[in-house]
């Protein structure tokens, strides 16, 4: 329809070109992948249209910086602390040692991380003193694996937006991971020859306003 219509850009909503993650070609519009999307792109450029994509901003990957036995302590948070006592990898209640400097705001957030694990907590209550208590908490999730944990085991309260995980602003710092999968964002938008690039949802919030430029622009 494009070409007949002397169409002279072909936008696809992120529903249609991608999965879930944040550059995975969808497979039933373009099942060999980026390969597929790189030739769809230069099949419109050779007839003098652009291809503009619509996405949600750069998020974390779970294949790559959450595994069954590592979650990237980059990923960002709302609160960090410690374990205040040992837990079994079965336990669905866990006490939390907050440290009140990395306290910014109680976020409806469901995920906490625990060392190299990934947990769902149900219900937070004691929130009001030093030591929070965690229940209902469903172990190993997002991949990770139930595990034992020692009491003062790194934690942090994770932060998701649109059913994903983001990182922290940490532009500018060592070992950036905000860098790192920025850079491989445009690294894929300029392979497939994307023309133009359409961000919705760019905020960190799973609510609206839905759009903070501070990493977009």
């Amino acid at each position: 329809y494009a070409i007949p219509g002397g169409a002279k850009r072909v936008y696809m909503m992120s529903n249609t070109w991608r999965e879930s993650g944040m550059f995975t070609p969808r497979k039933s519009v373009f099942p060999n992948g980026k390969a597929d999307m790189v030739s769809y792109s230069s099949y419109l450029a050779e007839r003098g249209i652009q291809l503009h994509l619509k996405s949600l901003s750069p998020q974390v990957l779970e294949d790559k910086y959450l595994s069954s036995d590592f979650v990237d302590s980059r990923i960002m948070s709302w609160c960090t602390g410690t374990l205040a006592e040992a837990v079994a990898s079965n336990a669905a209640t866990i006490r939390f040692r907050v440290d009140p400097a990395s306290y910014f705001e109680m976020q409806d957030e469901e995920y906490m991380r625990i060392g190299n694990e990934v947990i769902a907590v149900r219900n937070m209550t004691n929130t009001n003193n030093d030591v929070w208590i965690l229940q209902g908490c469903k172990r190993g999730q997002e991949g990770t694996t139930a595990q034992s944990h020692s009491a003062g085991a790194d934690m942090a309260g994770l932060v998701q937006s649109n059913r994903s995980f983001n990182f922290e602003e940490d532009f500018g710092m060592p070992n950036s991971l905000a860098e790192e999968i920025c850079g491989q964002y445009g690294d894929f938008l300029n392979d497939v020859k994307t023309s133009h690039l359409h961000f919705d949802g760019t905020g960190r919030m799973n609510r609206p306003p839905w759009y903070v430029r501070e990493f977009t622009d």
